[in-house]
């Protein structure tokens, strides 16, 4: 197939892999998730789907796909604590640098095993990234969630999911980090929209001089995110946005509350939609999660996957800041010092390696700090090395660590995606690193 012509078909070649659950395929104007094992791709743009529903293989046209879900296939994934921010946005997620001379830096990344990046095609680099951790529920104890109407409870809980038939009410109080991350999926049936609300971090008891709390709403018409107190509501954001698409089902919500920074981000599945500053004084301090479902008997809410995290906050602050003068690079140490000048080399130096910065105008010669005293590197703004940079983008692939590619065009065979990048060239990535792989401006529900 020629890069000229791709089609999401040629992405799933080979993804029959011996796994614990199936893959899923979303298609466009369908109500219906397929899920199954991928046998064979044909020439003329066909996927055959072993589905348990049917008892040949399905076979399902190339332009029909919007999202391919992949299943895991390894309980754990290694630790990639580095993140590499490229000039189209694109995260790649490395274990380690080899080091970096003459323009190049060679990394180890996850998943695309060792590769070379031009400098000049780089924004950032981040060093000693954690992932955000799980604060619940827990591994052992699920959350137990108060269904605060006493004399009817409309909520069923199974495992990871609430269901409510009609309307009602559940919260629960959670000790909240100071910057932290709420996540989870709220689904219904067609012949019923949601209208969905929820509060967080609000007081069990609020008093005269109470800061309030943060509101989330959804509903077939809008999304808005507000700031409550109890003199005003502070509209963050409202988003305009009717169902058009009469058999989606399910949104996936994230909301990164950030109160170190007085500032909120909103996340729809998967896609974000905005920054937002806290505008009241006192930030709010309560512990208390309530979410609210309207609706009438029959008209079933799920809340699926309810996660909250914790933001790991250093790395978090480095990347919100910002660059300074565009035109140097900047070194950003673990205790915030911030010095602009020139990235010189990254040198393997035993167990760590030696970052070489100069800045010209107070030193007389270059510094050396070892990696693990780095927080953050800015790079200079250059022109890349490549005719065009930003060339058109067909794909989307989402990796670990929310790692994530724009590709133009890729094949499969076996366990490993050959993909086409418009800054990196040709890259292969591992199956039990790809997460998901999205036809470009048509994301999946």
């Amino acid at each position: 197939m020629s890069a000229s012509k791709p089609t999401l078909i040629t992405l799933l070649i080979g993804c029959a892999c011996l796994q614990a659950t199936a893959d899923e395929l979303i298609l466009d104007g369908s109500s219906s998730k397929l899920s199954g094992r991928i046998l064979t791709i044909e020439p003329e743009g066909i996927i055959q789907l072993e589905s348990p529903l049917a008892i040949k293989p399905l076979k399902l046209k190339a332009e029909s796909l919007v999202k391919a879900a992949f299943s895991p296939t390894q309980e754990t994934t290694p630790d990639a604590p580095i993140r590499i921010k490229l000039i189209n946005d694109d995260i790649i997620v490395a274990t380690a640098v080899l080091g970096m001379n003459d323009g190049v830096m060679n990394v180890e990344t996850l998943g695309a095993g060792t590769i070379p990046i031009s400098t000049s095609t780089i924004q950032s680099i981040q060093f000693g990234v954690r992932p955000n951790q799980v604060l619940y529920p827990t591994k052992n104890e699920a959350i137990n969630w108060l269904d605060t109407n006493e004399e009817r409870r409309n909520w069923k809980f199974n495992q990871d999911t609430l269901v409510v038939d009609g309307s009602g009410t559940v919260s629960n109080k959670f000790e909240l980090p100071e910057d932290f991350i709420i996540s989870f999926k709220l689904g219904w049936n067609k012949k019923n929209p949601p209208n969905f609300r929820m509060s967080i971090a609000s007081p069990e008891n609020a008093t005269r001089d109470d800061p309030g709390f943060y509101r989330f709403t959804y509903n077939p018409s809008s999304i808005q995110l507000e700031r409550q107190t109890k003199n005003q509501t502070s509209m963050l954001a409202q988003l305009r946005r009717p169902q058009k698409d009469p058999n989606k089902t399910s949104v996936d919500v994230e909301i990164h509350i950030k109160r170190s920074q007085r500032q909120l981000e909103l996340f729809i599945d998967g896609e974000p939609e905005g920054r937002y500053a806290d505008p009241v004084g006192k930030l709010p301090q309560g512990d208390l999660i309530t979410m609210i479902c309207y609706g009438n008997d029959g008209s079933n809410q799920q809340i699926s996957s309810f996660r909250i995290l914790a933001i790991d906050n250093l790395s978090s602050r480095h990347l919100a800041e910002g660059r300074g003068d565009p035109n140097a690079d900047v070194i950003i140490s673990n205790d915030d010092d911030r010095i602009p000048g020139r990235l010189e080399s990254i040198t393997s130096n035993g167990d760590t390696n030696l970052i070489t910065f100069i800045n010209e105008t107070i030193q007389t010669e270059p510094m050396q700090y070892p990696q693990s005293e780095v927080s953050t590197v800015f790079f200079a703004k250059r022109s890349p090395e490549v005719a065009d940079p930003f060339a058109k983008v067909n794909f989307n692939i989402m990796m670990p660590y929310q790692g994530k590619l724009q590709i133009s065009g890729c094949t499969m065979q076996g366990d490993t995606l050959s993909v086409s990048h418009p800054l990196l060239g040709k890259l292969n990535i591992g199956r039990p690193f790809i997460e998901t792989i999205t036809k470009s401006g048509k994301p999946g529900s």
